[in-house]
């Protein structure tokens, strides 16, 4: 075999450059910066949508087993409620200023799933207040200056829809003739569903008002509202707007005397 020539090879090679270790200009590390930047913001989401959720309902679950810890077990069998208020008034609840001091059940929620197949809790704790230090920790929370359970009134309570324990998923699920229950320490309260679920805009707080919708009239029923964010656009995922129920008492009884047919017959 014949050896190169080594001119030729010289010749070759002469202007060929070493080459260099590319080094990262400002739109590499700018790429970078994005990515990790996308990486990060993707989580934060996942966080709050799914995380804070599964953290407040934790949260919510022991809320409840300490107020069940407090207050006595219903007694056996069914409890037939008192249906005639005039006569047979409910006795007033007082909100306690912080912690749990009644749960909020809805029936026909039992047994359902939330809009993604996860679990949601059948009992709601409540608490006083509607900050972020209350429903952001899964509570429904009652409006300060709204009516206790079972008074002539409304008694107004919100929480949250999407994350943070979204203990109102369900709430556009509701629809006129269900039944929503409230359990203090001693008494149940059963209200039915007057209508469909109304989409508000934020400001509208007569929604809360003691008669909803006319803020300056003198109450005479015994109502209950429950209030949740929404939109017209992002549905459930959206806060443009508020979702409200509007229920009243259907009549009351003690848990001393078992439990409603309104629960027994949901199975809660």
């Amino acid at each position: 075999m014949t050896a190169p020539d080594p001119r030729r090879v010289a010749e070759a090679t002469r202007h060929v450059r070493p080459r260099r270790r590319r080094r990262w200009d400002w739109v590499t590390a700018l790429g970078v910066v994005l990515v990790v930047a996308g990486l990060g913001t993707g989580a934060w989401v996942v966080w709050e949508l799914f995380g804070t959720t599964v953290v407040a309902q934790a949260e919510a679950r022991d809320q409840v087993a300490e107020f069940y810890a407090e207050i006595p077990e219903p007694g056996p069998g069914v409890a037939h409620l008192r249906t005639d208020l005039t006569a047979d008034p409910p006795p007033q609840a007082t909100p306690a200023a912080t912690g749990t001091w009644a749960t909020l059940i809805v029936p026909s929620w039992a047994g359902t799933k939330g809009p993604y197949g996860e679990d949601l809790s059948t009992r709601i704790p409540i608490a006083e207040g509607v900050g972020n230090n209350v429903i952001d920790h899964a509570w429904a929370g009652h409006y300060p200056g709204t009516a206790g359970p079972g008074e002539v009134g409304n008694f107004s309570l919100a929480a949250h829809r999407r994350s943070r324990g979204q203990s109102f998923a369900r709430l556009d699920q509701l629809r006129a003739g269900d039944s929503v229950v409230v359990e203090t320490a001693d008494t149940w309260y059963v209200y039915t569903v007057t209508g469909d679920p109304e989409v508000v805009l934020p400001e509208a707080v007569e929604e809360v008002a003691p008669v909803p919708h006319d803020p300056t009239a003198t109450p005479t029923r015994r109502l209950i509202t429950l209030t949740t964010c929404t939109s017209t656009t992002l549905g459930e995922w959206g806060n443009d707007h508020r979702l409200s129920v509007h229920a009243e008492l259907t009549g009351w009884a003690p848990r001393s005397d078992g439990v409603p047919e309104e629960l027994a017959d949901a199975g809660v």
